[in-house]
C-alpha cells in the first residue's frame, strides 16, 4: 500500500468514501456562513455521521448575522431556507430521523428571513412564503403566536455568540 492510501484509509470517513465534515471547519470557524453550510451539510448527509453537530452548524449559519460574520445577504437567506426546508421536513437516513421536523422553528426562522427581505425592499420568494404557510397550518394558533414572539424578540447574532450558542436538534433539548 503507498504512502497517499495508507493515509486515506487512515481517516475512516475517507476509507468509506465519505465527506469529512472537518475539511472546511476552520472557514466556518472564523465565520464564513457559507462553510457553515458546507460543514453542516456533510455531518448531516453521513449516514454515520454526528447529525446533531450537522444540525447545529447549519442553525450557525441561518443565525450568523452580526459582527464577525462572513455572509452576503443572499448567502443568509439561502442558510435559512436551507434550515428551514430541513427542519420542515425532518433529516432522514433509511426510515430513522437524524433531525425531527420542528414547525415552531420553520415559522420563526422564515419569519425572521421575511423581515430581512422586506428591510432589503424586496418581496419575500416563494419558497419563503411556501415554508411559512405550510409550517402555520400545522400550527396551534397558539404556537403560532409563540413563534411570532421569538421571531420578533431574535436579534442578529455575532460571530463570538453564533459559536457559544448550543443549537440543540428538536427532540435532544
Amino acid at each position: 500500500m503507498g504512502f497517499l492510501a495508507a493515509a486515506l484509509a487512515s481517516v475512516p470517513a475517507l476509507a468509506q468514501g465519505r465527506p469529512v465534515p472537518g475539511a472546511m471547519l476552520p472557514q466556518a470557524q472564523a465565520g464564513d456562513v457559507d462553510a457553515m453550510m458546507v460543514v453542516a451539510s456533510d455531518y448531516l448527509r453521513d449516514p454515520y455521521g454526528d447529525h446533531a453537530e450537522g444540525y447545529r452548524w447549519m442553525m450557525r449559519a441561518a443565525a450568523c448575522d452580526g459582527p464577525g460574520c462572513i455572509a452576503s445577504p443572499d448567502m443568509l437567506h439561502s442558510a435559512r431556507l436551507s434550515a428551514a426546508s430541513s427542519l420542515f421536513y425532518g433529516v432522514q437516513h433509511a426510515t430513522r430521523y437524524v433531525v425531527l421536523p420542528d414547525m415552531m422553528q420553520v415559522y420563526v426562522w422564515m419569519t425572521i428571513a421575511q423581515s430581512a427581505w422586506s428591510t432589503r425592499g424586496e418581496k419575500p420568494d416563494y419558497s419563503l412564503n411556501f415554508y411559512k404557510r405550510e409550517a402555520a397550518a400545522r400550527m396551534t394558533p397558539a404556537q403560532i403566536a409563540e413563534a411570532g414572539r421569538r421571531a420578533a424578540a431574535w436579534r442578529p447574532m455575532s460571530l463570538e455568540a453564533v459559536l457559544r450558542t448550543p443549537f440543540d436538534p428538536p427532540g435532544q433539548r
